[in-house]
């Protein structure tokens, strides 16, 4: 093992050739790993930060070329099921790919191999006992033959059989009583470090235990694994939450103890909740978000902001800007962020996690993706907006109506919609444009109509029925093919200067509001889209329709219907 440990480090010395940005740390090829177990089915919002960062660093543009990114399996515990597919689908999903490991871009040439190493633990036992008789060798590790009782009675371990004569220890051995294999943890003085993000860090070594490297049924702790994966699959750089400091100082004992050349060290922030330094309670998972209606692209822009301050956050005019400008400029995608990515730029404080700024992003990011610059890439962006609004409605019928919507249509609503709505799941409150409304039977409806008619501010001898019933009047005299946005709020801009006149004067947001709600049986919201556009996408003989059913609706409310309070 000595020898495997030396020849790593000359092999290691070769690759010393890069200075390390700001922190003048002399860099190696960048090969770096995330391990997912067997029985994984998600992954929690800083495990996702990490495994990303990890990936952004591995193809980051600094050194003029990319560096390998591998996932490593462990399989230790097969009684939960085998969820590994499922989990690499999600992460093919978010655009993420990795070189080494299962179903690996290695593989993918190379169909019976997952890489030139072994990635799952199940075949790597050799290596770790190899590497825990070394440590048992050097006395840096000793057998712990205490049972679970008593280990359970004590906090920090005594250490009562490191005292133990190895004649007895081999006796204990050989009449098969089970045991631990303990690291011989230095319990003075400390262990220093120079982090990439956390910068000169130290951490007395009184707080660590003699941690177990080798369990009682044979299989390596994660503390084995860490050592062993990196110096195996030649591992230079481990990037990984602050939660996992002790186990860092762990490592770092026994590279030492065993002259092994360690990886370099980044520990990115914890997520803090807004306004404080304490942890957030509960994290959403990667299938929470997905589930949401996060584009995969606004997910990983999300979650690269999370501690990393790209360029645009040094420059004041932008840091200082309105949050809908400021915004704009953490709009970033793959190809931006890897270009730009820099371990350097992660601060090392607690990083607070605003949900609204993931939701602001993927707001972006849905208008960027039906934004065009020809006829061919509106064509291929109309198609696409077709094939979102039909997935997320619901019911056949309603999928049936949008298949159906010719193309001119479909690309008003896309223009119309697409600065308007987060998620795709926000399309099922536009079904307007495809159904007219029905509050008899559509709870949701209903109750917007009603909010509308018990804000409304009418004259006397005003009703919501005989305005709405001047509007069609006048609306229904509008020529077919002359039927759109500026006819319409014309017409209705003339209905009430003339009442005006009249001195029968109607507010203007109680005239529009109606309007609103006759036609699409919504609020009037910032958010909403305009009125006039809407009508006349729903054209002229459906917008007369749906006022006149309205009106009929209206009527069978009795007095809330008919008369609005002043």
């Amino acid at each position: 093992m000595k020898q495997e440990i030396k020849q790593y480090n000359r092999d290691i010395e070769k690759h010393f050739d890069v200075k390390y940005s700001a922190s003048n740390e002399v860099r190696r090829d960048v090969r770096v790993r995330y391990s997912l177990a067997l029985s994984q089915q998600d992954l929690s919002l800083s495990d996702l930060r990490a495994l990303s960062y990890n990936y952004f660093y591995s193809r980051t543009q600094m050194l003029g070329q990319p560096g390998k990114f591998i996932l490593t399996v462990d399989d230790r515990d097969t009684s939960k099921g085998n969820h590994l597919q499922p989990m690499l689908d999600k992460l093919r999903w978010l655009g993420i790919e990795w070189d080494e490991g299962p179903d690996s871009l290695f593989q993918h040439q190379n169909p019976t191999k997952e890489g030139p190493f072994n990635y799952r633990v199940s075949q790597r036992k050799e290596l770790y006992n190899k590497m825990a008789h070394s440590l048992l060798e050097n006395k840096d590790a000793y057998q712990c033959f205490c049972t679970h009782d008593r280990l359970k009675e004590m906090g920090q371990y005594d250490r009562k059989c490191y005292s133990m004569g190895q004649s007895e220890v081999n006796q204990r051995m050989a009449d098969g009583e089970p045991y631990q294999v303990r690291l011989y943890t230095p319990r003075k003085g400390k262990t220093d470090w120079m982090d990439i993000v956390q910068g000169s860090v130290s951490m007395p070594n009184s707080d660590l235990d003699d941690t177990i490297l080798i369990n009682y049924d044979g299989t390596p702790t994660q503390a084995m694994i860490d050592l062993v994966d990196d110096f195996y699959l030649k591992i230079s750089h481990v990037i990984r939450n602050q939660t996992h400091m002790k186990s860092t100082v762990q490592q770092l004992l026994m590279c030492k103890m065993l002259e092994l050349d360690p990886p370099s060290f980044a520990h990115l922030p914890n997520l803090v909740q807004p306004n404080t330094q304490v942890s957030l309670k509960k994290e959403p998972t990667l299938s929470q978000l997905i589930d949401k209606g996060f584009f995969p692209e606004a997910l990983l822009n999300g979650i690269a902001l999370l501690g990393w301050n790209p360029p645009h956050r040094e420059d004041p005019a932008v840091v200082s800007a309105p949050l809908n400008v400021f915004m704009k400029s953490e709009m970033l995608l793959v190809k931006d962020i890897v270009t730009l990515f820099n371990l350097d730029k992660v601060q090392k404080q607690g990083v607070t996690y605003m949900y609204e700024n993931m939701v602001l992003l993927n707001q972006l990011h849905l208008r960027q993706r039906f934004t065009y610059y020809d006829t061919l890439e509106q064509k291929r962006c109309v198609q696409q907006f077709r094939k979102m609004f039909q997935e997320s409605v619901s019911g056949s019928a309603n999928q049936q109506k949008v298949r159906l919507m010719n193309e001119a249509k479909m690309r008003k609503v896309m223009e119309l919609l697409k600065d308007k709505i987060r998620f795709p799941s926000d399309l099922n409150s536009h079904l307007y444009f495809i159904q007219d409304p029905d509050p008899l039977i559509n709870d949701h409806e209903k109750l917007a109509i009603h909010k509308v008619l018990r804000r409304l501010k009418l004259r006397e001898g005003d009703t919501p029925q005989s305005v709405l019933a001047e509007v069609k009047q006048r609306l229904s005299k509008i020529a077919d093919d002359q039927f759109n946005a500026q006819q319409i709020n014309k017409v209705c801009s003339m209905v009430l200067y003339e009442r005006a006149r009249a001195k029968r004067e109607v507010r203007n947001e109680d005239m529009f509001n109606l309007i609103r709600a006759a036609v699409s049986a919504t609020e009037g919201m910032v958010s909403s889209p305009p009125i006039g556009e809407v009508c006349e996408i729903v054209g002229k003989q459906g917008v007369i329709k749906r006022i006149e059913d309205f009106i009929k609706y209206t009527e069978g409310l009795g007095k809330e219907g008919a008369k609005a309070k002043a």
